[in-house]
């Protein structure tokens, strides 16, 4: 310590005029430090708090259970459509998670009512091609066509749907359709499939109110998998309705060669 600073502090001068400043100023802080550490703890149950869980994304009950765990008591307040969540899944929490909060505070809950659900549009007595449009603008997914014959609707018409129109679904649902070949009975145009994948050619011989018949394969180390290379009967050739057409398919030279009968 200086010298000067030690004379000073001893001298009759600071006695008198400063100490009791001194001892005032050290008096409130120990006052402050009481306060700080132990009076205010007690007074707002610093030891009560706890942690606020994530329980976005988790079931109501899943969530249920996390908040309990932490001795949080949970309110479902408010229910809401979402594309991303299912039903019965929290999308919002409130107070936050990582909050800091007294035990048995209330939670509130967003819950998810899942996928706004629409209504199914009406597919009979509409092409097939304006069909499959239709399911994909009103985010539907296609599941299996079927090819009958039918002696009121034209060729390539669809007669059947799986769901019902105007039920309400929600959007993802699968949707089958049964389309018309026509009067069974009648000749037909062979169609030309050749150069097609083995789903496109199929499709094309059931529109065309023919069926698959034999298919087999043969290796073409340039050409890509399931591509059409041959068909018989050819194409152009007016045949009867529900006749067959026999297939010959790419194949990479490491696949067996296959024929479906």
């Amino acid at each position: 310590m200086n010298s000067k600073l030690k004379k000073f502090i001893q001298s009759e001068k600071f006695h008198w005029h400063y100490k009791p400043w001194v001892l005032i100023l050290g008096i409130l802080i120990g006052i402050y430090l009481v306060l700080s550490w132990l009076i205010m703890p007690i007074y707002t149950r610093h030891w009560q708090r706890v942690i606020v869980p994530d329980v976005t994304n988790l079931s109501v009950q899943a969530a249920e259970k996390l908040l309990k765990r932490q001795k949080l008591e949970t309110i479902a307040q408010d229910i809401k459509f979402d594309e991303r969540m299912p039903n019965g899944f929290v999308v919002f929490q409130s107070p936050t998670p990582g909050a800091v909060v007294k035990k048995h505070r209330h939670v509130y809950l967003t819950l998810s009512k899942g996928k706004r659900p629409i209504n199914m549009p009406n597919l009979v007595g509409t092409a097939e091609r304006d069909a499959r449009f239709t399911i994909d603008q009103n985010q539907l997914v296609l599941g299996e066509v079927k090819y009958e014959f039918d002696s009121y609707y034209p060729t390539g018409v669809v007669i059947k749907q799986s769901i019902a129109a105007n039920s309400e679904i929600n959007t993802g649902a699968e949707v089958d359709l049964v389309v018309s070949q026509g009067t069974e009975g009648a000749s037909v145009i062979v169609p030309n499939v050749v150069g097609k994948t083995f789903d496109e050619a199929n499709m094309f011989i059931q529109i065309a109110k023919m069926s698959l018949g034999k298919v087999r394969y043969t290796e073409m180390p340039d050409e890509p998998d399931d591509v059409v290379l041959l068909q018989s009967p050819e194409a152009g050739l007016r045949v009867a309705a529900g006749d067959s057409v026999d297939l010959v398919l790419s194949a990479s030279p490491q696949d067996s060669v296959e024929t479906i009968p």
